[in-house]
C-alpha cells in the first residue's frame, strides 16, 4: 500500500497488542501463536509508517506488553527490513514519587 499524498516529521504507531504481563489478570492463556501473530501484525504497522515518516523522520513505537516477540524483536526485525535506526531516548517520569501539601 502506498500513500503518496501523505508525509509526517513524525509517525506514533501504538499497534493492537496482548498486553502479557500488563493488566491485572487472574489466569491468562495467551500463547507464543498469538504473541508471534501480533508481533506479524505490529510489522504491518511499522512498514506503513516507514513509507509515510520523511526522510530523518521519527517514528515512535510503543506497545502496553512486555514481551520481546511484540518489542524488541518487532523493532530489530524493522532495522533490518527497512533500514530504520533506533535512537536512544532518556527515559523522563513525571511523576517523581513525592507529594507535597500546603495549608
Amino acid at each position: 500500500m502506498a500513500f503518496p499524498d501523505i508525509r509526517a516529521d513524525r509517525v506514533s504507531v501504538d499497534p493492537p497488542c496482548s498486553s502479557v504481563v500488563v493488566r491485572p489478570k487472574l489466569f491468562d492463556y495467551t500463547t507464543n501463536e498469538e504473541v508471534n501473530a501480533l508481533a506479524t501484525y505490529q510489522r504491518q504497522f511499522l512498514r506503513a509508517a516507514s513509507k509515510i515518516v520523511k526522510p530523518k523522520g521519527i517514528i515512535v513505537y510503543s506497545t502496553c506488553t512486555m514481551t520481546v516477540g511484540e518489542n524488541k524483536a518487532v523493532i530489530d526485525n524493522m532495522i533490518k527490513e527497512q533500514g530504520l535506526e533506533l535512537i536512544d531516548q532518556a527515559y523522563y517520569f513525571w511523576f517523581t514519587g513525592k507529594f507535597t501539601f500546603s495549608s
